[in-house]
């Protein structure tokens, strides 16, 4: 009997860490989502001032396309 119910407790821990790890990898996928629209938002913006012939914008221009 005690090694059936240590068993089964073990049993119950793992679904409920399985559950927690399921979540948190749901939660992380989420935030990397948005991340991405965020660098992709704030590249656009980015973009719109290319012509400014500003060399702080034309030096990450340049550099930019190897990081993607």
């Amino acid at each position: 009997m005690i090694y059936r119910r240590k068993k089964r407790e073990d049993h119950e821990k793992v679904e409920i860490t399985s559950k927690w790890l399921q979540g948190l990898h749901a939660n992380l996928f989420a935030e990397e989502r948005a991340l991405q629209e965020e660098k992709l938002r704030l590249m656009g913006q980015l973009l719109t001032h290319a012509h400014c012939n500003d060399s702080a914008i034309a030096e990450y221009l340049s550099y930019a396309p190897k990081q993607m």
